[in-house]
């Protein structure tokens, strides 16, 4: 934290190391285990090298590393053929014990003391790959602290507490959050002229940087500072931004919340103000069949506003009979537009208009605090309404990876498609949706379209290049065609450009295991439970990493994980397979019995010979597939 240093036990400064060799060190400090494949520190530090340069690029650094410290009685690293780790209690990091603290809300002083700075402030490595992920997790530490430091300030008395303002606003002077609290704690100390202070720099902060003004929020702490009434709190401490999770989490109702607000009439008929009112309750009652996300609708006048991570709003005009609802999704923390929409419609038919609206408002922001969560960016262009609406429609479907939601995904994108032929977000949910079909047996595993599934999403792929879903959705179809080391490379490139998004570790774990390289498929398999927050895919990562175990001889772990696959969705036919194997392998005869019961039901044309392709990858590795196979049949399974 702050200037970075490699110190004794002591705190004296050690030996200077180069800063490949320092960011090597550091990032072993901070993964799980201590540990990493060579591959991915390959990967990381020397990214524009092809593989053997790069490992042996590794296979230096780790020498000089050695010749360094060796002198002085360090061997810090446990390493074989496939794994780099620190030997366990060697190093120590100040960025771990910070993580460690705020992930657990305990003892934020301490994490005040620890902060000595950014994380590797003014250090670079060379490596663009290592230096996202860097300022990745720098943005993460930031916004713990600044929690860790709003909870540490509330439980101080005022004067204590504002001597940590400075402070707050110093480790990030963008966050509002942290002006309101000051603007409290003046209030507190009845200095009603430096609260106000603080309120006009908030406000100058915010003009400047974002080009809005200050949030209902913070108007509603100043006008009760210029009335000279107690200022009291209004939801929780902020929660971290950036954090693997998206936004905050809502004063701990644990998903995102949504406000919906009152949209503006700047037409000239009052009368529209029912149409709007009626837009609101539509909007609301759409989110609230998301699981995803928590909506709060707009309160009565004078009633304070409800805490929200995002906030939807906009205004309706209208002319010569023609109406334009135009929606913007705003970050409630920073102010900044997320996205917007316009939506065209006649006075004559306002209800279709709601109707539209609605739905297609109430699943652009799903999707989009998913891909907030995810860390991921949208990079193909914007569809127009009518094809964007079933596009978003066919995403949502898709996800129930049920027989018919997975026809009418399909049906929806071929819609799409003959409304906008050229339509690349179509086109890859397309891939998805054929890809998902032929996984659950809905449509046939023909040449034909195992390889439409590949060719729609590298079209998609050669437009927008580092697109990461697209770059997902290519190697998953990839991946059903058989081709797992072509899979791999998809994934570890969308991994450069992303390495915060779990799926695509999940992933990359199930095609290690289907290659038959265990120790790389758990490795990855940690990086995605380390990453993963509960949503709407959550699911596939948990089959994934089951895959994964299963093929590493791990099965209590493979069980574990796909007993929680079919919790989540118990129609997935990959995830009955393997918690029926996994089963048998570990001689729990009744559950894998009844598993296989299950299967049969839905599939009774299944047998051992036609699980795979047809439904389930193979295992490359003939003794992992015989093994896979041998405990289906001893589960029960027909020959």
């Amino acid at each position: 934290m702050g200037e970075w240093a490699l110190l004794d036990a002591h705190g004296q400064p050690l030996p200077r190391l180069g800063r490949k060799a320092f960011a090597l060190l550091v990032y072993l400090s901070l993964a799980n285990g201590g540990r990493a494949t060579r591959d991915r520190l390959a990967d990381l530090l020397w990214p524009d090298r092809d593989t053997g340069q790069a490992r042996s690029s590794l296979r230096q650094t780790l020498s000089v590393i050695r010749a360094t410290l060796g002198d002085l009685g360090l061997q810090l690293f446990d390493c074989d053929r496939e794994f780099i780790a620190l030997t366990p209690g060697l190093l120590a990091s100040d960025a771990r014990e910070v993580l460690g603290h705020t992930a657990t809300a305990t003892d934020p002083a301490r994490v005040d003391a620890l902060y000595g700075g950014p994380f590797l402030d003014g250090f670079f490595s060379g490596s663009q790959v290592f230096e996202d992920w860097a300022a990745a997790l720098r943005e993460k530490i930031d916004a713990q602290v600044v929690q860790a430091l709003h909870a540490l300030v509330r439980g101080l008395p005022p004067d204590r507490g504002l001597q940590l303002f400075p402070r707050l606003l110093a480790i990030d002077p963008l966050r509002e959050s942290s002006y309101q609290l000051g603007m409290e704690l003046h209030a507190a100390l009845r200095q009603r002229d430096r609260a106000l202070r603080v309120y006009e720099s908030c406000k100058v902060m915010l003009a400047q940087e974002y080009g809005v003004t200050p949030s209902p929020e913070t108007e509603r702490i100043r006008r009760r500072v210029l009335d000279g009434l107690p200022v009291e709190p209004q939801g929780a401490t902020p929660s971290p931004v950036g954090a693997g999770n998206g936004a905050g989490q809502g004063a701990g109702q644990g998903k995102p919340v949504v406000r919906v607000m009152r949209f503006a009439n700047l037409s000239a008929d009052p009368g529209q103000d029912r149409f709007l009112h009626g837009l609101h309750d539509a909007i609301v009652i759409e989110l609230c069949h998301m699981r995803e996300v928590t909506a709060v609708r707009m309160p009565e006048s004078g009633a304070p506003l409800p805490y929200a991570d995002y906030i939807l709003t906009g205004s309706l005009i209208e002319q010569g009979g023609k109406v334009e609802v135009i929606v913007r999704l705003v970050n409630a923390e920073t102010g900044q537009d997320i996205s917007g929409e316009r939506f065209r419609g006649t006075t004559g038919a306002l209800l279709d208009l709601l109707r539209d609206v609605s739905q297609s408002v109430a699943l652009s922001t799903r999707f989009e605090v998913l891909q907030a969560g995810w860390n991921l960016q949208d990079l193909l262009p914007v569809d127009d309404h009518p094809v964007r609406l079933r596009v978003l429609r066919a995403h949502s479907r898709y996800y129930e990876l049920t027989a018919s939601s997975l026809q009418d995904a399909i049906r929806l994108c071929e819609e799409a498609l003959e409304i906008a032929p050229s339509s690349l977000r179509a086109q890859r949910m397309l891939s998805l949706a054929i890809s998902g079909s032929l996984v659950q047996g809905v449509i046939g595993r023909t040449a034909e379209n195992v390889m439409r599934a590949v060719e729609l999403a590298r079209r998609v792929a050669r437009a927008a290049p580092e697109d990461v879903f697209t770059r997902c959705v290519l190697a998953w179809a990839l991946g059903n065609a058989g081709k797992h080391e072509a899979a791999v490379e998809e994934l570890r490139y969308a991994i450069r450009l992303n390495p915060l998004y779990p799926t695509l570790h999940s992933d990359l774990a199930e095609h290690y295991a289907l290659l038959g390289y265990a120790s790389e498929a758990i490795a990855e398999c940690a990086e995605a439970i380390r990453l993963t927050a509960d949503d709407v895919v959550s699911f596939w990562r948990y089959h994934s990493i089951a895959v994964a175990q299963f093929a590493a001889g791990n099965y209590a772990e493979a069980l574990e994980n796909a007993r929680r696959v079919m919790r989540e969705k118990p129609g997935l036919l990959r995830g009955a397979l393997v918690r029926a194997a996994a089963a048998a392998a570990l001689g729990l005869k009744d559950e894998a019995a009844q598993t296989v019961a299950d299967i049969l039901r839905e599939r009774p044309d299944l047998r051992l010979a036609t699980v795979s392709p047809a439904f389930m990858p193979r295992y490359v590795q003939d003794p992992h597939h015989s093994v896979f196979l041998d405990m289906l049949a001893k589960a029960g399974l027909p020959a």
